[in-house]
């Protein structure tokens, strides 16, 4: 049996290969669905607006709540994508690319296209819609009056990073508890 040290050594040096000869294989490579020319990145508001509606008050609240909220950033979007302009296009991987933005918790609705252009390269087009992502939490007990037991404040999308950042603070007659949760989909450029 090979030593795990080798093992990991033959790994750590094909995926270096395979990093190195990729781009260069890349530009002489046949491309059936075309080349990648641009990819553009829309991010939608949380709310749409009506204007039919008949209730402009409505209007006025989603807009309140879209000013409110901070959009998934292009940057972050483009840095799901496993694919650039000038690579060739795969329509599978653009299906995978949408059903994994779906999957974040702080996107509500995802769409990959692509339009092919005369020249034979392609155009993709990414869309995105966040899902709301402030959330406000309150624990009450009526035990001898009104008393405050739990509250929790908590962003699934901070500053439009895919950052999770939480407070809580829970308190019993006993027992006070604060809390400070912080997560990320991404960690140093890679998925986990």
């Amino acid at each position: 049996p090979v030593p795990l040290r080798n093992r990991l050594l033959w790994v750590l040096l094909a995926s270096a290969v395979a990093t190195t000869l990729t781009p260069n294989a890349a530009k002489g490579q046949e491309c059936p669905q075309g080349r990648i020319s641009a990819i553009r990145v829309e991010t939608l508001d949380v709310f749409a607006l009506d204007e039919d509606s008949g209730r402009p008050w409505l209007n006025w609240i989603f807009t309140a709540a879209n000013s409110i909220h901070i959009n998934t950033r292009e940057s972050y979007v483009r840095s799901e994508l496993p694919f650039r302009e000038g690579l060739c296009l795969n329509s599978f991987v653009l299906e995978e690319v949408a059903r994994t933005l779906r999957g974040r918790p702080f996107i509500k609705w995802a769409e990959v296209s692509q339009t092919n252009l005369p020249e034979g390269t392609a155009e993709v087009q990414i869309v995105v819609q966040d899902d709301w992502t402030l959330s406000f939490g309150l624990g009450l007990s009526f035990d001898e009056g009104i008393n405050l037991e739990e509250l929790l404040l908590r962003e699934t999308n901070l500053l439009g990073r895919g950052m999770t950042v939480g407070v809580a603070r829970a308190q019993s007659r006993e027992i006070r508890e604060t809390s400070l949760r912080v997560g990320a989909a991404r960690l140093f450029g890679t998925s986990f």
